[in-house]
């Protein structure tokens, strides 16, 4: 599976910053994309970004169609189940790739936002704090081979003896589930809707349906689309079971390469 390029986050400061798409929406990008101008690396860093944002909705997917409980907040929930399909489906080295490609990504926008004092009655918990714990439980869940991306990070080394301990709750909590899908063996249970127009990220992101389906299937319909929404976003809607990625996420990742 292709992953994003490599690039090492800017700084500790600004990695722990916003949250995942579908959070904090960020202001319509007027320009199209010309993705003919772009190179290799930086499509790929546009992708691996925006496949985080995919993953995460696939977790608000997945506790709505599984009916899976959550003890605290969604959100929260959502944030870790996307860490756990990265790690549980990725390489390791594409898995470190997409994560840093995440994380950089966000911190490009926290760092244009600056720093601001938390709404505390918000549903989703502090931007620093949550990508902290996810940049944690990413690190635990195989610290043998990620000590370079907590060095990067500048994980605290007190946190860091803890991240695999809180990995396997999750990996305790969420395999069972997710090992169900995986026993019900190959199946179609993923739409992917064609797009008005196909580009790198639309050709990704049908990829990422594509391997859902041979690995897995669902107990309902899921429909995957990218399609222009007015704002750099991603979200999952249950009215009708379907995750929306926003086709203006992509310049939001060009702004900061």
């Amino acid at each position: 599976m292709p992953g994003a390029g490599y690039y090492v986050v800017l700084s500790m400061l600004k990695v722990l910053s916003v949250a995942l798409l579908g959070l904090m929406p960020v202001a319509a990008v007027a320009q199209d994309v010309d993705w003919d101008s772009l190179d290799e690396d930086q499509i790929n860093e546009i992708t691996g970004s925006i496949t985080t944002d995919l993953y995460h909705e696939m977790g608000h997917a997945l506790i709505d169609i599984m009916d899976l409980p959550v003890l605290g907040n969604e959100e929260d929930a959502a944030d870790i189940m996307s860490v756990f399909l990265i790690n549980s489906l990725w390489e390791d080295e594409w898995a470190q790739q997409v994560m840093r490609a995440s994380l950089a990504t966000w911190a490009a926008i926290a760092d244009s936002r600056g720093e601001g004092e938390p709404n505390w009655w918000d549903v989703h918990g502090p931007d620093k704090k949550r990508i902290a714990t996810m940049a944690c439980l990413f690190y635990g869940a195989s610290p043998d081979t990620r000590g370079d991306f907590a060095a990067d990070l500048a994980i605290p080394e007190d946190r860091a003896g803890s991240c695999p301990e809180e990995y396997a709750q999750i990996e305790e909590s969420w395999g069972g589930f997710f090992q169900q899908l995986v026993d019900a063996g190959a199946g179609e249970t993923m739409v992917w809707e064609e797009p008005k127009e196909e580009t790198p990220l639309t050709d990704a992101m049908k990829e990422e349906v594509d391997y859902f389906n041979s690995i897995l299937t669902l107990p309902s319909e899921l429909v995957v689309r990218v399609a222009p929404c007015g704002q750099a976003n991603a979200f999952y809607d249950s009215s009708d079971q379907s995750v929306t990625i926003c086709s203006e996420s992509a310049q939001q990742v060009i702004d900061r390469l």
